[in-house]
C-alpha cells in the first residue's frame, strides 16, 4: 500500500504541469502555439486578433523564433484571471526565459502586455554534469540529428577527431597536425 502511494505521488510529481484555464493561460496558450509553428502568417494571424500592437514588430519576431527554435511550456510561476508567469526553456539552447503576459479583463480579453527575459536555469531543471565520453556521445548525436550544426572545434594529432565527418574546421595534409581557427578551449 505504502508502495502504491509513493508510486502514485511520484508519478504526479513528475508530471508536466498545465496551464491554467484562465483567459492569461489561453492568450499564453494560443501565443506559444502560434510561435513555436515557425509560419510566420500565424504568427500575424494571432497578432492580429489578440495583440495589435505587435503586428508591426512581425519580422523581429520571425528572426527571434529563428535563433530559439521555439520554446517548451515548463512551469507558471504566478497566475492570476488576468496576468500569467511562465517559465520556459528555448528548444535549441538550454537558455530558460520567464513571460509575463497580461490580457483585457473583458472579452475578447486581447494581450495588453508582453514581457520576454531570459533567466538562469532555475535548480529544478539544472542538468547533471557530464563526462567528457558522454560529452562527445552528445556532440555526435546532435551532428548527426541537426544539418546546420557546426561544431566549433580544435583537433591535433594527439586528440580524437569526433566530429571528422559534419565539421566544417577540419584541415588534414599529409600526416602533419590537423588544425583549425576555432577552439572549444580544451586541452592545450
Amino acid at each position: 500500500m505504502v508502495f502504491a502511494a509513493a508510486l502514485l505521488l511520484g508519478t504526479l510529481g513528475s508530471a508536466a504541469q498545465q496551464v491554467p484555464d484562465t483567459a492569461a493561460g489561453k492568450q499564453f496558450s494560443g501565443w506559444l502555439a502560434a510561435f513555436n509553428s515557425g509560419d510566420r502568417a500565424t504568427l500575424l494571424q494571432f497578432y492580429e486578433k489578440n495583440f495589435p500592437e505587435r503586428v508591426r514588430v512581425i519580422d523581429g519576431a520571425m528572426e527571434f523564433r529563428a535563433m530559439t527554435g521555439g520554446f517548451e511550456f515548463k512551469k507558471v510561476d504566478e497566475s492570476l484571471p488576468t496576468k500569467l508567469t511562465a517559465l520556459m526553456k528555448e528548444k535549441d539552447s538550454d537558455q530558460f526565459a520567464k513571460l509575463v503576459m497580461e490580457v483585457e479583463e473583458a472579452e475578447p480579453h486581447k494581450i495588453t502586455s508582453s514581457d520576454l527575459r531570459a533567466c538562469p536555469t532555475p535548480a529544478e531543471f539544472k542538468t547533471a554534469r557530464m563526462s567528457e565520453s558522454n560529452l562527445l556521445e552528445g556532440l555526435r548525436k546532435l551532428a548527426e540529428t541537426r544539418t546546420n550544426f557546426r561544431a566549433p572545434c580544435r583537433f591535433r594529432r594527439t586528440e580524437r577527431s569526433f566530429l571528422r565527418k559534419r565539421t566544417d574546421c577540419r584541415t588534414v595534409r599529409k600526416k602533419r597536425r590537423i588544425r583549425s581557427t576555432r577552439n572549444f578551449g580544451w586541452g592545450r
